[in-house]
């Protein structure tokens, strides 16, 4: 079975397993099974060629034949951070599957066992801090590679239909595992703390419900909301926006998401805080809004967190359509929250992608 197949969740929306994405799928498991083929003896080596030119860190590689050591041990190099890592080999398909699709390769390897390693954060250390001088390590089979990331891209583009269960499969695994990791407040976004550094800094001085909460009033006092607004939010989340300003202004929200899990916990966490009658929240695609002729000019606010990276740039026209579809003509603000990248590197960063 492949890394694709088994890694499909029972979500309430899904992808179809298109002949297009199982013939690509089968076509990279087959390429990754020719363990004992001469492939995978020219990924080791030029797997180790790269890893020679660690510099900072130590590296041991252990198989059940061979051991290899790169880089340093600490201490012999004033230059070099304590960082040291052992990467168990435990198939021979790790040096296959990383020879063709490289820091996915690996990722996937780790993901099936094939390997294991006593500290992979200090594995990734070593990885990043060697970049430079180890160079861009290519592929052994790129035209292949390329067409199987096209496949998927082609896949999961942000159609009416995909975005379902992209969003799905993203957020619709569990209310529980995102409580682990997030403040109460349920925010999945970035925050604003005090201090830029604040978020790294051991221990911080800061709560990361603190800087969550800095964030939101931020974006509320952007879009300068306040008593009698009617706001449209893309992208509900968990509700922490829609509530807190519906707890501090006299407003009325109407929120849309994709996720059933989020709109589930959303709407129970509106009804503790005795909101139902001011916040609505809908299960639909932004471009839906665009078939609810009252809503066209009904609000006078628009606010959206870190949703925009779901759309897509094919998409994005759509996007803000909608967004001038809903918005009074005259009196209309928003506030949009997104992550972005240097215009200098997305064209490069597309073609990454897609090809």
């Amino acid at each position: 079975m492949t890394v694709t197949a088994t890694q499909l969740l029972g979500t309430p929306t899904t992808h179809s397993l298109s002949f297009l994405r199982q013939f690509g799928s089968t076509l990279s498991q087959s390429l990754v099974d020719l363990t004992k083929s001469p492939l995978s003896r020219i990924a080791r080596d030029r797997i180790l060629g790269y890893l020679s030119k660690v510099e900072v860190g130590d590296l041991t590689i252990i198989t059940s034949t061979d051991v290899w050591n790169f880089g340093t041990p600490p201490g012999e190099s004033s230059k070099q951070p304590a960082l040291k890592a052992v990467l168990y080999v435990r198939s021979e398909a790790f040096w296959t599957r990383v020879g063709l699709f490289t820091d996915l390769g690996l990722a996937e390897s780790y993901m099936v066992g094939e390997i294991d390693c006593d500290d992979i954060t200090s594995l990734l250390k070593i990885i990043i801090l060697n970049r430079k001088q180890m160079g861009e390590v290519q592929s052994i089979a790129g035209p292949i590679a390329a067409l199987c990331r096209s496949l998927a891209v082609y896949s999961f583009a942000g159609t009416m239909s995909n975005s379902r269960a992209n969003i799905s499969s993203h957020y619709d695994i569990g209310n529980i595992m995102f409580d682990a990791f997030l403040s109460k407040d349920m925010n999945y976004s970035c925050a604003i703390f005090k201090d830029h550094e604040e978020d790294v800094s051991n221990p911080s001085r800061e709560s990361l419900e603190d800087a969550q909460m800095r964030k939101m009033k931020a974006i509320l006092g952007k879009a300068k909301i306040q008593d009698g607004d009617n706001i449209l939010e893309i992208g509900t989340g968990w509700g922490s926006l829609s509530i807190l300003a519906a707890q501090t202004t006299d407003c009325t929200v109407t929120t849309i998401t994709l996720s059933v899990d989020q709109m589930m916990l959303a709407v129970k966490r509106i009804a503790e805080a005795g909101l139902t009658d001011r916040i609505s929240v809908h299960l639909m695609d932004f471009r839906e809004i665009l078939m609810n002729p009252e809503w066209k000019g009904a609000f006078n606010k628009f606010i959206s967190i870190e949703m925009m990276e779901h759309v897509g740039k094919d998409f994005m026209e759509e996007y803000w359509k909608v967004v001038d579809y809903v918005l009074k003509e005259d009196s209309g603000v928003g506030v949009v929250q997104l992550t972005t990248l240097p215009e200098s590197r997305m064209y490069v960063y597309i073609l990454l992608v897609a090809c």
